[in-house]
C-alpha cells in the first residue's frame, strides 16, 4: 500500500515552434493538482453478443490549484503582457503548450517515506478565474485555478531519434512520467523536461 501525502515543488517549461521544451521554472504556491482520464468506450454488439470495445484515449483532463497567478508563468503562456503603465490581461488567439512537474510525497505501508518526481509532456492551459472576496473577521484566501488538458508527447525510439511504431505500425502517446528513487536519472528527473523513450 502507497500513501500519497503531500504535492509541491510545482514547475513548468514552455514547448516551441519546433516541438522543443524550454528550461524548467519555478512556478510557485501549489496548492493541488487533480487528474481525470479522458478516456471513453464503446461497446459494440453483433448475435447478442460483445463482440469488442472501442477505446478512446485522449489523455487527462484536470487542473492545477495555486494561491496566486504568477506575473512570469502569466506572460510565458501569453495571458497577461507588459503594456505602457500597466500589466494587461491580452487576447488569446492561440495556445502554448508546456510541460508540468511536481513531487509527490509518499508513505509506504511499512511507514517508508519517499518522493515521486512527476511530468506532465504537453499540456494546454486555460486562463484562470479571477475572484477577489471582501475580507471579514477572518483573512481570505483566493485561489487561483487553471484547467488542464494533457495530451502528452508520442513515444520515441531508444537513441530519441525517431517516433517509435510497435510491429503493427502503431504509434502512441506518453502523458505522464513518473520517476521513483529506484529509477536511473531520479536524481535529475526534475531538471529537465525528458523524452519518453522505449527501452533498448
Amino acid at each position: 500500500m502507497l500513501l500519497e501525502l503531500n504535492c509541491k515543488n510545482l514547475k513548468y517549461a514552455v514547448k516551441d515552434a519546433l516541438g522543443d521544451y524550454g528550461v524548467p521554472k519555478t512556478w510557485t504556491g501549489l496548492k493541488s493538482i487533480s487528474l481525470e482520464p479522458n478516456y471513453e468506450e464503446k461497446e459494440l454488439y453483433a448475435d447478442g453478443d460483445l463482440e469488442t470495445v472501442l477505446v478512446n484515449d485522449k489523455g487527462y483532463t484536470g487542473e492545477v490549484v495555486v494561491t496566486d497567478k504568477a506575473d512570469d508563468f502569466e506572460k510565458d503562456l501569453g495571458f497577461r503582457e507588459e503594456l505602457t503603465g500597466a500589466l494587461a490581461d491580452v487576447q488569446q488567439i492561440g495556445r502554448n503548450e508546456i510541460a508540468i512537474y511536481f513531487e509527490v510525497d509518499i508513505q509506504s505501508g511499512a511507514g517508508v517515506a519517499s518522493v515521486n518526481k512527476v511530468w506532465l509532456l504537453s499540456v494546454f492551459v486555460s486562463r484562470a478565474n479571477d475572484k477577489v472576496q471582501q475580507r471579514e473577521s477572518s483573512p481570505v484566501v483566493n485561489d487561483v485555478t487553471y484547467k488542464l488538458r494533457v495530451t502528452g508527447d508520442f513515444k520515441m525510439t531508444s537513441d530519441g531519434s525517431a517516433i517509435y511504431t510497435d510491429a503493427n505500425g502503431v504509434s502512441k502517446r506518453a502523458t505522464k512520467m513518473t520517476a521513483k528513487p529506484t529509477h536511473t536519472g531520479y536524481a535529475t528527473f526534475g531538471a529537465a523536461v525528458p523524452t519518453p523513450k522505449v527501452t533498448a
